[in-house]
């Protein structure tokens, strides 16, 4: 356990992550309407502000071969496990703002 913490803020030192943002083993009961107890082995919430942010914990589950799940509202979702074994992104954000809008890009 201890060889994990130190791993993790490592990653945290070298990529320069907020150390609050990315939790481990938490409890993620509230993101479904089910409320069934569920916990991820990381979580982080996005909120649409700090994409890089977002970008880090994706490359973090990407380096260690975590899968990851994305969850939205959740209110129709069914969590089914007691633990997901991966990184849980919670999209916290609303709304969507149009950066450039070209025949080329849409």
């Amino acid at each position: 356990m201890r060889g994990e913490i130190r791993e993790l803020f490592s990653y945290f030192f070298l990529y320069n992550v907020r150390i609050m943002t990315l939790q481990e083993h938490a409890d993620i009961s509230h993101l479904s309407g089910f409320h069934t107890p569920a916990n991820a082995r990381y979580f982080i919430e996005y909120d649409g502000e700090n994409l890089d942010e977002l970008k880090d914990a994706a490359r973090f589950a990407t380096e260690n071969a975590l899968p990851i799940l994305t969850i939205s509202g959740g209110k129709n979702l069914l969590l089914a496990f007691d633990e997901y074994p991966g990184l849980v992104i919670h999209n916290n954000s609303y709304g969507y703002q149009t950066i450039q809008n070209t025949a080329a890009m849409v």
